[in-house]
């Protein structure tokens, strides 16, 4: 059975006869709170959650479908405060949950004020978000999803796995006892931060997450030994055993082990149950794994909402900025150059602004289409092309001219003008950080400067100065999307992003500080893609690996959304059992966790 028929199938009986429009209002009413403190230490992760009346005392923010299920926006209450000389964000709001209801589903904005994100509970803090889309989903009017507007914790998972590789390793790196191997199998349990921005917790109504997150500190044990003959059952001499320390994160424990010495030798076993995030059901899949029943995305622009510094200054007191604000040359003292972090301000102003028009171009979207930009298009500077499963999968696009780069001769200077060609479905395959990508160093920094409108909106340092940023080295982050929305130079068209990046959508220091620390994901690089390169949707990954999700192409070309293509990933991973073997794929066996959307997941390529 195709994808879509099986959805339709799934749909059929998740909302079937459909919820009226009352039975849902009364269910999203039960689901608002005023004050919700889950651990109960007297600090509320939720101040309230409510429905939005606006200044004539309506609820004009939620209208109704025709049986398609439930869809909820949850706006940060910030942006819905007056702020002098600024756009509302009502009207767009009010818009948005009406194009949702001419989708089908009954759509309702809600208003939510959390913690201000000075206590480093982020985790605590989705768990609470959690608990009020559980009274929505457990009332049974077809919950599909949420949409978070604004400034959101972010849940992470540190995932312990038990697993055997082959290949060279060195233990007890920089100590006495430091001893190389080449070419050897050896075992590893070892935590580590895969998914920075876990949205599957979110996601994953019926899972065990309460039980499995840690707000405090925490030393969690590791091991890694050699076997020369790949008998991991026997006792071995050569073995590092150690802590690491993590907090404020979920625990995916697949990888609890008992230490047994023998002299100078260690006997390893595996011990202790694992996919504790899971339900039974979960654990019965041929390979187990906790599954959405919603999808969520996210619409922030506060990361990236910047402008340069006004008050920055060179050492003999002229400013560094001109009169519209643009960067000019400045000389500094030894050691006295104001850092990247430094050199630019948030911009509340810009924040609406950015979001206002994400609004209008998704209402133009759904309203028109994306026309003659209704194509695809890949840049991949070290794998191959998304574009041949994408123009197989979605009916017509065959016949379509599509926009295919691929190779390591590729230049930044190739990616700016790659993205002034219009398409709606853009893979963008290169390494990445949390701050962007890196397309190539520029072949002709005198042609990319014209490229990106010929003045320059950021700085690059040099020596004791800051200079207009060329931005010839190739990086594609917050300073190069920014300069191209300024000089207004790519087409208005909408994009679609499918970013494979490791790290891309992590929000910068995500580990050690509370989401509302003014640097908590400061430039970071998806989101300034989203928000200055026309982007309606975004699907990329909080880990360092190499995968993509599984028939994307196929979910997208049947009809589904961008949201059915992220939980279908789940499903494809959970039927498949090779990633639950005992071998060097078994890392692999939960990669759809380390996925995340951005922007709107209820978007179809074809509206």
């Amino acid at each position: 059975m195709s994808f879509i028929l099986s959805l339709l199938a799934t749909l059929s009986l998740q909302i079937a006869p459909a919820p009226s429009f009352d039975v849902v209002r009364t269910a999203v009413e039960t689901a608002c709170v005023q004050q919700l403190d889950v651990n109960r230490d007297g600090y509320p992760e939720i101040e309230y959650l409510r429905r939005i009346r606006n200044l004539q005392g309506a609820y004009s923010l939620e209208s109704q479908g025709s049986g398609k299920g439930t869809v909820l926006v949850i706006v940060e209450s910030r942006l819905l405060e007056p702020l002098a000389g600024a756009r509302a964000l009502d009207r767009p709001l009010e818009t948005f949950v009406a194009d949702l209801a001419r989708d089908g589903y009954h759509a309702f904005a809600l208003e939510a004020k959390l913690e201000p994100g000075q206590r480093k509970q982020n985790g605590l803090t989705v768990l609470a978000l959690r608990r009020c889309l559980q009274s929505v989903h457990r009332a049974g009017v077809g919950l599909r999803g949420v949409i978070l507007v604004g400034r959101f914790p972010a849940a992470s998972i540190v995932r312990q796995n038990y697993w055997e590789k082959d290949g060279d390793l060195v233990l007890n790196a920089g100590t006495d006892n430091e001893k190389k191997f080449a070419g050897v199998h050896w075992l590893v349990s070892r935590p580590e931060p895969v998914s920075s921005v876990a949205d599957i917790v979110l996601a994953d109504l019926d899972g065990d997450w309460e039980k499995v997150y840690q707000r405090n500190e925490r030393k969690l044990p590791f091991v890694v030994a050699v076997y020369p003959d790949k008998d991991i059952t026997q006792a071995t001499e050569d073995w590092e055993t150690g802590t690491d320390t993590f907090r404020d994160y979920f625990l995916v424990q697949d990888g609890a082990f008992r230490i047994e010495r023998e002299g100078k030798a260690l006997r390893v076993s595996r011990v202790g149950p694992v996919d504790n995030e899971c339900t039974a059901d979960d654990r019965r899949l041929p390979n187990p794994l906790a599954r959405p029943e919603i999808a969520v995305s996210r619409l922030d622009a506060s990361m990236v909402a910047l402008r340069p510094n006004p008050r920055l200054r060179s050492s003999d007191g002229h400013p560094a900025i001109d009169s519209n604000g643009r960067p000019l040359e400045a000389q500094f003292e030894e050691g006295k150059v104001p850092s990247f972090a430094r050199q630019w301000v948030r911009d509340p102003y810009l924040e609406r602004e950015l979001l206002y028009a994400y609004f209008e171009r998704n209402h133009r979207y759904r309203t028109q289409g994306a026309g003659d930009a209704a194509r695809a298009g890949c840049y991949s500077t070290e794998w191959g092309s998304s574009v041949p499963e994408i123009m197989a999968a979605v009916p017509g696009w065959d016949k379509k001219q599509h926009d295919d780069l691929v190779g390591t001769h590729l230049t930044v200077n190739d990616w700016v003008k790659w993205m002034q060609r219009p398409a709606l479905f853009r893979a963008i395959k290169a390494h990445s950080s949390p701050w962007g990508s890196d397309y190539g160093k520029s072949s002709d920094s005198e042609e990319l400067l014209r490229e990106v409108g010929g003045i320059s909106w950021a700085w690059e340092q040099k020596g004791n100065r800051l200079l207009p940023a060329s931005f010839s080295s190739g990086t594609g982050g917050f300073a190069l999307y920014y300069t191209m929305y300024r000089n207004r130079v790519l087409p208005d068209t909408p994009n679609m992003f499918l970013y494979t990046g490791c790290e891309g959508i992590t929000p910068a220091e995500y580990d050690v500080l509370p989401y509302g620390h003014e640097d908590y994901g400061k430039f970071q690089g998806a989101q300034a893609l989203m928000m200055y390169c026309n982007g309606l949707v975004l699907i990329g990954r909080g880990k360092v690996f190499n995968d993509e999700p599984a028939e994307l192409a196929k979910v997208l070309g049947e009809g589904g959304t961008w949201g059915d293509a992220w939980m279908h990933y789940f499903s494809v991973d959970g039927a498949n059992p090779e990633e639950n073997r005992d071998n060097t794929t078994r890392i692999r066996r939960k990669k759809a966790y380390f996925w995340a959307l951005l922007g709107d997941w209820t978007l179809r390529l074809q509206p």
